[in-house]
């Protein structure tokens, strides 16, 4: 049923991107279509994205509560199929996007060769709208979903004592998935702010504003969450998840850097063959004592090396944290053999005593 709920949900946003897109490209409000909407259709990827990132993880808590795990196996479940929903609805749509911009042949002035194909022509600024309007829509969702849902629902737990309402009682603070909606505003911004400069600023104001509307939803509407959970293994998982996000959303941005031609229609690299030429025609004009410099520290000798040495300080401290918390289970050990002999002693003393 999750692998069904993933793949449906895939399925959902490839078609929608696509209908907005081709949808978009046939009917523009010159044509008579209505304004708004064509911004609805617009922002139907967008409200696609935000809807299954908020619905299904909310399915998947009450799934999970049927599977009849222990608590701590729930929360760590629970967010893996929820990172799995998130990072795959973004694969999805960067895939849908690329098949889109990708759609058939062009020739040297970007206009396609293949008719049953109409490719993107200016794809930097759609693909930076896309996560311009997901950024937007994730903000929208986390506000409506505090006033909303979470007030009126503490409030009506509060107010009357029915018994639908007792059973469903207030939202709980769920701290392990407000970290993920960190972690995937920062994927948001990895991932567009090649191609939308102000998506970070944007990103920034809006983890501003959802500080203050958490912190109201924690202080008003929500209750602590109930399941217990170890910190320092959610820390664990919490780090190899944004590891994990900065490694996917790193490959799209340095393939439309180094592999994908720019439009030749619009932008700033439309006389270039990929983006990154223009670093070398930049470059090719400095002094010749900083163009050698630069040609060594990026040739592959320098960044090889400085990637070997990267990975050898990750196993070194990977190994001595291994070895510290090794020498604490050892220490926890001695001290737990010492206060058994001590409990002994003093139980042997008292018997002493007693029977003396």
């Amino acid at each position: 049923m999750i692998a069904a709920s993933l793949a449906g949900a895939g399925y959902l946003i490839y078609y929608v991107t696509a209908f907005s897109t081709e949808y978009g490209q046939e009917n523009q409000v010159s044509s008579g279509t209505s304004s708004w909407l064509l911004l609805l259709v617009n922002y139907l990827p967008s409200i696609t994205i935000t809807f299954c990132n908020a619905a299904l993880p909310l399915a998947y808590e009450f799934l999970v509560k049927l599977e009849d795990y222990s608590g701590h196996v729930v929360v760590k479940l629970t967010l893996i199929r929820t990172v799995v929903l998130r990072l795959a609805s973004l694969v999805v749509l960067c895939i849908t996007m690329y098949t889109q911009i990708n759609c058939g042949s062009t020739d040297a002035c970007g206009i396609s060769t293949t008719p049953s194909c109409t490719p993107i022509k200016c794809w930097e600024t759609s693909v930076g709208q896309q996560f311009y309007k997901l950024a937007i829509m994730d903000f929208l969702a986390v506000v409506l979903m505090v006033f909303l849902v979470e007030l009126p629902r503490r409030f009506l737990t509060f107010k009357f004592d029915w018994w639908i309402l007792r059973s469903i009682g207030p939202a709980e603070f769920n701290i392990p998935s407000n970290v993920m909606d960190l972690i995937y505003g920062q994927c948001l911004v990895w991932l567009g702010m090649l191609f939308s400069p102000l998506l970070p600023g944007i990103v920034v104001v809006k983890c501003f504003l959802v500080f203050y509307t958490k912190k109201l939803s924690a202080l008003v509407a929500c209750p602590p969450i109930k399941s217990p959970y170890r910190t320092s293994g959610i820390n664990r998982f919490f780090m190899f998840v944004l590891m994990l996000a900065f490694t996917l959303c790193s490959l799209p941005v340095l393939y439309s850097i180094f592999g994908f031609h720019p439009s030749r229609s619009c932008g700033p690299f439309r006389v270039q063959d990929y983006m990154h030429d223009c670093v070398k025609t930049s470059t090719s004009t400095l002094p010749s004592v900083l163009s050698k410099s630069y040609n060594f520290v990026t040739s592959i000798a320098v960044t090889g090396s400085i990637i070997i040495i990267l990975l050898v300080i990750i196993y070194y401290k990977t190994y001595v944290t291994s070895a510290h918390r090794e020498n604490a289970q050892y220490y926890k050990q001695q001290l737990m053999r010492v206060s058994d002999q001590q409990n002994t002693t003093t139980n042997s003393g008292i018997l002493n005593v007693l029977f003396t």
